[in-house]
Order: C-alpha cells, then structure tokens, then sequence
C-alpha cells in the first residue's frame, strides 16, 4: 500500500484531474513513506535501490543513514486531527515510536561501526526475521 507505484499512480491520477490537487499530498506522504521502510528493510550490502543498500561507510550507506535522519525528523513532526472532536492536533503513540525506531537503528549502527563492522542489513532487525527463525525450528518439531 506505501510503495512507489501507489504513489506513481495517484500522481499520475491527479495530473490526469481524476484525483484532486489535495491528493498529491497523500501521493508525496506514501512516496515518504517507501522511502523510510526500503532504508529499514535493506537485504544485501549493496542493491539497485539506493534506498535498499546496508547502512555503511560508504557513500551509498551515507545516503541510507542520511535519508534515515531526515524521516526521523519528518515522523517526530506527525500529528492528526483528534476523531472525537473533529479539532485539534493529537499525536498517538505509534508517531513517536516511529522515530524513536529509527534512532535505535541510527545508534545501533554507531556501536556496530565502531566495533569494526563495516555494514548493517538492517531487514535482520525487523520482527520477520524472528518469526521466519520461530518458523523453522517448529517445522523441526521443535
């Protein structure tokens, strides 16, 4: 649902007027969105999306942890209307878990560059990789 051709499409839709101009918005928060879950969901140390690369020293890594940064700074400012009053800016817990998320990963590659790694895939940090290991060991019997 937040992927880049969700986002294409609705571009394309309010260029064409079968959305309205407000829908760009929308388009530009997803497009936002891809962007931050490719950096948190890097599988090899090097991919065609600059944005799937491993966190690194390299100057593809920095552009990874630079692009993690700023949604950092993008998802703190979150807010959204409260429903039951149809006013005012609430900010429910899930907004600054977000960034609080990405800057467990930002301090985490620290500590690991420091320690003498030289990339993070940072897809082995999701709740997948726990599940699929849980997986394996119950198709094992266990």
């Amino acid at each position: 649902m937040f992927s880049n051709s969700v986002s294409a499409a609705m571009m394309t839709a309010v260029k064409t007027s079968q959305l309205p101009a407000e829908a760009e918005q929308t388009a530009r928060f997803v497009k936002e969105l891809n962007d931050m879950f490719d950096c948190l969901n890097s599988r090899v140390q090097f991919d065609p999306n600059p944005l799937r690369c491993a966190l690194s020293s390299t100057p593809t890594g920095n552009h990874v942890i630079d692009k993690l940064k700023s949604a950092q700074k993008w998802t703190e400012s979150w807010k959204r209307t409260n429903i039951k009053t149809k006013k005012g800016m609430v900010r429910p817990p899930s907004f600054p878990a977000m960034a609080l998320s990405i800057e467990a990963v930002l301090q985490l590659w620290d500590d690991l560059k420091n320690e003498g790694y030289t990339f993070l895939l940072t897809n082995r940090l999701t709740q997948d990789a726990l599940d699929n290991e849980f997986s394996i060991a119950r198709q094992r019997g266990g």
